[in-house]
């Protein structure tokens, strides 16, 4: 069973040497390791959970007032489509199936998966310390994609080095004079 956190806006992080605003976080006064450690799981803590925290909230409104995205959309720095994604995987995955110490991606790639498949796969995933690529991957049958080239692109460099083309849907911002690094991946059979 997960943990049960209270999380009070105006409480210090952690200790009372870390007070954060919405552009940063000072430390006051000369926080002990520990202290300064404490400080760093409970950030973490809060990263890996926001998107649960944020999806079940929307299932509670929507099944206490039936909105379902509108006001989120506005109460959140979300885009429509990340909301969706956010409530399709804490509706399809309950709570007392969660991993604590699987992050939210890991969860959503077994989602589409029946319960007894997603417990299989995220139990699997946990003992054996895969990331959530490495999940997808073995997931799928896939072998995790290897890397072709990692390197800086070039318009006018060698060959093996200029860009031909982006995949469908791949956006590229850059401005002339911008460095841009490009990692290209071989494909696999269910790419």
């Amino acid at each position: 069973m997960n943990k049960a956190v209270t999380l009070k806006s105006h409480e210090p992080l952690a200790a009372e040497h870390f007070q954060v605003s919405a552009t940063g976080l000072e430390v006051v006064g000369n926080p002990s390791f520990e202290e300064w450690s404490a400080a760093c799981q409970q950030l973490q803590f809060l990263h890996q959970s926001v998107h649960w925290w944020i999806g079940d909230l929307i299932l509670w409104g929507e099944h206490k007032w039936g909105e379902m995205y509108a006001q989120a959309l506005e109460e959140t720095p979300f885009k429509l489509q990340t909301l969706q994604n956010t409530v399709w995987v804490c509706r399809s995955i309950p709570q007392s199936s969660r991993h604590k110490e699987l992050t939210f991606n890991h969860h959503a790639v077994v989602a589409a998966l029946p319960p007894a498949e997603q417990d299989e796969w995220l139990d699997t995933a946990e003992r054996e310390g895969w990331s959530s690529r490495q999940l997808w991957a073995e997931s799928r049958g896939a072998s995790t994609p290897r890397t072709l080239y990692n390197g800086p692109a070039t318009v006018d460099g060698p060959p093996h080095r200029r860009i031909a083309a982006l995949p469908i849907g791949a956006t590229l911002d850059a401005q002339a004079g911008d460095e841009v690094h490009i990692t290209i991946k071989e494909a696999t059979s269910e790419d």
